[in-house]
């Protein structure tokens, strides 16, 4: 957590790395999940690349020091995304595509980038998930307990798979005569973390990682809207008065079932900063959105 003195509190502010680290979730019973995705594709892996992924997960076959089908359907944590069972637990990394981490039934495994190599499928862009096809031919147990050959199938969030056609997140606001410079957008609604002014619920910080100078605009949960709430100029806050300004936004890409990038176009006019005077403020900023549900 970070925590910020603007002369009135911020609340904390935790960041994510999309695609890198896996969100706690909570399975929803009438959600679909991997085992459904598997009676539309089949069990063939080039089947299963041609059909649409509906939710993440994988199947994969063991052969060497462990042989077997594991299937691995929930997410877990670790040092990047990861998926897993009781007894296997496996872990990702984008731009490319690589397994950083594996461990199954008592065996571990730190592959390089080329121990594995992937083959894309079909993407669901309504849902962020892509069907990739994994084989990684020889995997060497760190501690020299045999070795293991991988071959399946996974449906994972395109922001791994597609890491480096991922636009760029940030932009630029124009405020009376100045450029003010977005670092880093994030809006997180649920769970842990989030960005708050004192007085105000969860919301969108469009300004620089100092909390100098930008723009808070407040989320609000039931009608899932951001409103223009105040002004962060030189470290004060200058609330926005209702009605000021007028925002757009359009999806940009959706990176994830929990996340996806936004375009959000602010128009405001005649805001009152101290030092500035009433001045409009105008710009596109892309910001990621992430939903997170903790898992109790």
């Amino acid at each position: 957590m970070i925590w910020k003195s603007l002369g009135v509190l911020l609340g904390a502010v935790t960041l994510i790395i999309l695609g890198v680290v896996g969100l706690a979730r909570v399975t929803v019973p009438d959600e679909p999940n991997f085992a459904e995705g598997l009676e539309e594709g089949g069990t063939d892996a080039d089947t299963f690349l041609e059909t649409l992924p509906i939710a993440v997960g994988g199947q994969l076959e063991l052969s060497g020091a462990k042989e077997g089908t594991v299937v691995v359907d929930q997410n877990v944590n670790g040092p990047s995304y990861g998926l897993g069972n009781s007894k296997t637990r496996i872990f990702f990394e984008g731009s490319p595509l690589s397994v950083s981490q594996m461990s199954h039934d008592g065996l571990t495994f730190f592959p390089e980038p080329e121990d594995c190599e992937f083959t894309t499928g079909v993407q669901n862009e309504e849902t962020g998930i892509t069907a990739v096809k994994m084989s990684c031919p020889e995997l060497v147990d760190i501690r020299g307990n045999g070795t293991l050959t991988v071959e399946g199938y996974l449906a994972l969030p395109a922001s791994l798979v597609l890491a480096e056609e991922i636009p760029d997140t940030g932009g630029v606001l124009t405020v009376g005569e100045e450029e003010w410079g977005v670092t880093l957008p994030m809006l997180m609604i649920g769970g842990f973390g989030g960005f708050s002014i004192e007085g105000s619920e969860n919301g969108l910080w469009l300004g620089d990682s100092e909390y100098v100078r930008g723009v808070f605009l407040e989320h609000n949960a039931d009608l899932d809207t951001l409103t223009p709430h105040s002004v962060i100029y030189d470290g004060r806050i200058h609330e926005i008065a209702d009605g000021a300004c007028i925002t757009q936004e359009e999806v940009v890409m959706i990176l994830s079932p929990e996340a996806e990038m936004r375009a959000l176009t602010l128009s405001c006019q005649d805001v009152e900063i101290p030092g500035m005077g009433a001045v409009g403020i105008e710009g596109t900023v892309v910001y990621d959105r992430v939903v997170i549900i903790e898992a109790p």
